[in-house]
């Protein structure tokens, strides 16, 4: 996400540290970070333009963002292996182990979502 990054701990946990524009998502406890996935268990997260995806150990994945059509469609579901943010940074792909594809986002950049 622009303005922003995303950390994964040894457990799994994601922290964000938001842009000073977005304060709605900062936490009660600390202001510089943002609880928006929770739990622990994730593996990966790939960054869009205003929006991040992450994908846990079971193949799920989970979506967030700032802008609705950015991660519209966050697939459901396991089995996935991989995610992919597009170049545009407004849409991702979704690998599964069988090598089928899942889009999401916005169609203009790739995902399936009307912009």
């Amino acid at each position: 996400m622009y303005n922003q990054f995303a950390a994964i701990s040894d457990s799994g946990s994601i922290a964000l540290f938001p842009n000073a524009n977005f304060p709605q998502y900062s936490t009660p406890n600390d202001p510089n970070t943002m609880e928006v996935f929770p739990g622990t268990g994730y593996v990966g997260i790939r960054a869009g333009h205003t929006s991040f995806s992450a994908i846990k150990a079971d193949g799920s994945i989970a979506c967030h963002t700032v802008h609705a059509t950015h991660t519209a469609n966050c697939p459901t579901g396991s089995g996935y292996v991989s995610i992919y943010a597009t170049g545009s940074a407004t849409a991702y792909a979704a690998l599964k182990a069988d090598g089928t594809v899942t889009t999401y986002g916005s169609d203009i950049h790739g995902g399936d979502y009307p912009w």
